[in-house]
């Protein structure tokens, strides 16, 4: 477990750093806390909400504990990419971190839930930097506004499972 902590050294450093572009997207789910966490921190539950997700590898079919990884294969802003996270916190049902630092970038991700009568506000915390000139000088217009609207979509999307079907009459 130790060695998989290196790689996300750098994108656990952005969680401190103002000047990285951030997208903070936060729902009401109408799901419990600890149903909810259960979800988001399994990783192979990724594909089902999450629409940057194509895949995941490398990881147990149940919540990622902090020093836990897993390989996600990204589709976004253009590009598809592997990317190894690692949980860098856990703090069930409240707070769960992961990073990473892949070829094309390094990223951190937060997931905070406060628990309601009969819901839970979710809130969805990414900080990122690029690899590249290129992509680095994207990073705080076109990749943001994209990035923005997957976790919008995302957590749209994982409301949607919490959601009891409608009664046909």
């Amino acid at each position: 477990m130790a060695s998989n902590l290196l790689p996300a050294r750098r994108g656990a450093d952005l969680a401190s750093d103002d000047r990285a572009p951030c997208v903070t997207t936060t729902l009401t789910i109408p799901a419990a806390a600890c149903e909810l966490f259960a979800l988001v921190t399994n990783a192979s539950q990724w594909p089902r909400w999450h629409p940057a997700t194509a895949s995941v590898r490398e990881t147990p079919d149940r919540p990622l504990l902090q020093g836990e990884s897993v390989v996600e294969s990204i589709h976004a802003a253009g590009r598809c990419f592997d990317a190894r996270w690692v949980v860098v916190e856990c703090d069930a049902p409240r707070r769960w971190v992961i990073a990473t630092d892949s070829p094309r970038g390094c990223a951190w991700i937060e997931y905070a839930l406060e628990p309601g009568p009969a819901c839970t506000r979710f809130t969805r915390r990414l900080r990122w930097r690029s690899h590249g000139a290129f992509w680095g000088l994207c990073d705080r217009w076109l990749t943001r506004w994209i990035l923005a609207r997957q976790s919008r979509q995302a957590l749209l999307n994982l409301a949607g499972l919490f959601r009891l079907p409608e009664m046909t009459r």
